[in-house]
This record gives C-alpha cells, sequence and structure tokens, in this order.
C-alpha cells in the first residue's frame, strides 16, 4: 500500500436525499480543513440513490454510480459506508448488517433504524471488530452522542430532557407565536417540508421515541426499548391550551424524557407544561434542545439546529472523520452484553397535571366535575372557567402533585361522564 492510499479514507454513500447531497458539499467545500485536522483525504469512492437521471445539486461526474447500494460491500477499496436511506426494515436494514459482516465500518443518520435493531448491530459491530457511528440520528447538528459517551462520561446520569422534533416544535411554535390552529401550524410545517412523508412519525411523537431509545441506551447503560416509552403526540393539542397555558406561566413542548426516579425509571414522550422561564421553552421553530442532569456536573443544556441539510451533514462528517481515526469502539459506549434492563415504573410518579375539560353550560356541572376529581383525591391548585359562547363552558385547572395512575383513571371517567363535551386534555406539567 503506497502512503497516499494510507492516508485516503475511502466512503460510499447511499442515499442523497438532502443529507447526501449536503455531505458531498461538506466534503468539496471543506476538503482542506479535513485533511489539515485528520491527515486523510475523505473520499466518496461511491454513490448510490434511487433514480440516477434526477437532477441535483452536486457534481457527481468523478463518482462511480452503484445502481445497488449492497454492492458497496464488495468493493475492497470502501472504508466506510454511509447510510442515509432511512427506515427501519428493507434496503436501509439489509445494507447496514451486510456492510457490517464484511467487515466495514457503518455511518448512519437512521434513528428508526437503530432505535428498533441497535442492540443487534451493537452485537455484530463488537463480533466483527467494526465502529458504527450515528451522531446525525438524533437532534441534527447537536453533537450530543459524542458529549454522552466521552464528555459526560465519568458521571452518573439521573435525566435527560429534550424536545427532538423539530417538526412538532415548529408547529407548537408557530400556534402560539401566529395564533393558528394546530391544522393550520401544520399545513404550514408540511408546505416548508418539514413533515415525514408519515406525518405520524412526528407529530404521534415515534420520531422522538426514535431518539429517547438511543439517549437511553448511552446515558444509562440500558437495553432501551421502544415498547417501554410511552409515546404520545401533539394532535390534540389546540390554540386554546397554548393561550391558557401561557396565561398560567408556561409553554407546551413535545418532550422527550427519562429518569430515574425512586419509583424506577420513568420512560415517555409526551407534550408537557414548562415554566415559561425554562431554558427549555426558549427554543422556538425547528430547533432541538436536550437537559442532561448527571451528579458531578449537575444540569447542561445543549441546544442547535436539530435537522436540515448543514447541521446533518455536518454531524455525519464529523464521523466520518473521527471513525477514519478510532479503534473499534461500543457503540452504546460500553460492550452490548453489559448494558442492563431498568426496571420501568410510572405508576407511583407524582406530578402536577394540567387539565382541560369542556362541560355543559348548565346549573352543578362544575361542582360535579369538582366531585369526581375529589372521589380520586386529586387536589385543585388552580383553576379559571373561560369566557364561552353556546352550550359549552370550557374549563381549564391546574392539579397539585398526584400520580400518574390516579390522573390517568380520573380522566378515563371523564371522558364517559355526560357533563362532558368532548375528551378531556391532560397534560404533565415540568419544573425543569
Amino acid at each position: 500500500m503506497t502512503n497516499e492510499q494510507e492516508k485516503t479514507f475511502n466512503i460510499a454513500i447511499a442515499g442523497l436525499g438532502t443529507v447526501g447531497c449536503g455531505l458531498i458539499r461538506l466534503i468539496e467545500k471543506n476538503k482542506d480543513i479535513i485533511e489539515f485536522r485528520t491527515g486523510k483525504k475523505i473520499k466518496i469512492f461511491a454513490v448510490s440513490a434511487k433514480s440516477k437521471e434526477k437532477k441535483r445539486a452536486v457534481n457527481l461526474e468523478n463518482i462511480a454510480w452503484v445502481s445497488d447500494p449492497m454492492e458497496f460491500t464488495n468493493f475492497d477499496q470502501v472504508h466506510c459506508v454511509v447510510e442515509l436511506i432511512g427506515g427501519h426494515e428493507g434496503i436501509a436494514k439489509d445494507l447496514v448488517f451486510q456492510s457490517i459482516n464484511k467487515g466495514k465500518n457503518v455511518v448512519t443518520a437512521n434513528k428508526a433504524l437503530l432505535a428498533h435493531h441497535g442492540h443487534e448491530i451493537a452485537v455484530l459491530a463488537e463480533e466483527k471488530k467494526v465502529n458504527v457511528y450515528y451522531e446525525a440520528a438524533v437532534a441534527g447538528g447537536i453533537p450530543i452522542i459524542r458529549t454522552l459517551m466521552q464528555s459526560l462520561s465519568p458521571n452518573k446520569t439521573s435525566q435527560i430532557i429534550g424536545v427532538i422534533n423539530g417538526t412538532c416544535n415548529y408547529i407548537l411554535t408557530e400556534m402560539e407565536k401566529s395564533s393558528l390552529s394546530y391544522e393550520t401550524a401544520f399545513n404550514k410545517a408540511k408546505g416548508l417540508g418539514y413533515v415525514e412523508a408519515d406525518p405520524e412519525l412526528d407529530i404521534g411523537g415515534i420520531d422522538s421515541a426514535h431518539k429517547l431509545a438511543i439517549l437511553s441506551s448511552i446515558g444509562f447503560n440500558q437495553k432501551a426499548s421502544l415498547e417501554d416509552i410511552n409515546t404520545n403526540g401533539i394532535k390534540h393539542i389546540s390554540l386554546f391550551d397554548i393561550k391558557s397555558a401561557k396565561e398560567l406561566g408556561f409553554k407546551i413542548k413535545l418532550l422527550a424524557s427519562a429518569k430515574v426516579t425512586e419509583h424506577g425509571f420513568h420512560h415517555e414522550v409526551a407534550p408537557c407544561l414548562i415554566p415559561l422561564t425554562s431554558p427549555i421553552a426558549q427554543v422556538m421553530g425547528s430547533e432541538n434542545i436536550i437537559l442532561v442532569e448527571s451528579n458531578f456536573i449537575g444540569k447542561t443544556y445543549y441546544r442547535g439546529a436539530g435537522a436540515g441539510e448543514g447541521p446533518t451533514a455536518s454531524a455525519v462528517m464529523a464521523d466520518l472523520i473521527n471513525i477514519s481515526g478510532d479503534k473499534v469502539k461500543p457503540i452504546f459506549g460500553i460492550p452490548e452484553q453489559q448494558l442492563q434492563t431498568i426496571e420501568h415504573s410510572i405508576r407511583e410518579f407524582e406530578n402536577s397535571f394540567y387539565i382541560r375539560i369542556n362541560i355543559r353550560d348548565e346549573p352543578g356541572a362544575l361542582s360535579h366535575i369538582t366531585g369526581i376529581l375529589g372521589e380520586y383525591g386529586i387536589s385543585i391548585n388552580r383553576m379559571r372557567q373561560k369566557d364561552h359562547k353556546g352550550l359549552e363552558a370550557p374549563i381549564v385547572l391546574l392539579t397539585h402533585k398526584t400520580s400518574a395512575e390516579k390522573i390517568r383513571t380520573c380522566i378515563e371517567q371523564l371522558s364517559k361522564d355526560d357533563i362532558c363535551i368532548g375528551l378531556p386534555v391532560c397534560l404533565r406539567i415540568e419544573d425543569i
């Protein structure tokens, strides 16, 4: 092998969407600084995508085109396969597993694949002695994966809480800022290309759950499972809720939360009320923010662009730079067999809650509602009956701290009560 060959790190890119094209542009524009910092040339050996004829704002003339990305694994010259196809099954999964089996390093931005198959991938990568890096899979340009694995590694993590889906944060921000209905804000986000082909991945909280499973595996050294994450989205949040929360001193954010509590491990994605003064409340539009609390540092916050061509391509490129010089390391920071299974429990986990109920405008309706809350031992902290028109009256109340189990069963009863119109909205209040 010549000296020039030793200094060249060949990659093959599968997927030439926004991130793939952004990565090619970044390599071309910053090739001098990349080589200066690594002592190596990152060279694009081959690319693959659905259509070769599609017009792209990048020059592919000097790069080999491969119709089937699975062929990447047969090229001895390729040191690393970059998977930017997406999805947790099909070609993306096959390419990653076959690349590892053939002894090739992998860089991916595929959070769904890692959330569903990360532990299988980890076992195989350890067996084949290759690296799999995935900084771009969580929070775009925020270097949270490497931070958890390296900078925070001496610490014991007690909680990870974040706004990690830019689409939902954009929708909630537009509702607040421009007094838009949920439907109007959603359509605006869709028109800007922020919404996944399957919208439920974003607005249903699934994307956030994928990312939270990855963060939990690293931060808590556990075998995180999607089935253990209680996942709710934002479809039931109305402009009325946004305004009511603000009047009470809160903002509504879709939070991904992982906490170690005295009653077990709390793992949830759900819209929550947070104080207006919280750093997390300041994140607007498609930005992301992540809070990590650990025993020797306390609370640290990481904020930045959670998606987009530049931030995500930068994260992929950082992985390529690191993987070109790193020794083989476990995917989640420690060997997969050492990851623990943590007991999950939110049964006795206590919080205050925001409840919005539309009740019939008739005598005794309000006392009927407060009576049901009293039956479950739920104490009211603040309550407001809003101005109304027609036959229904919206009631907003904040509870004192109570268990999630009590709230859940109480809301179930209220939803079936004849005095209530429509389903009540119940959101946890996070004091962060």
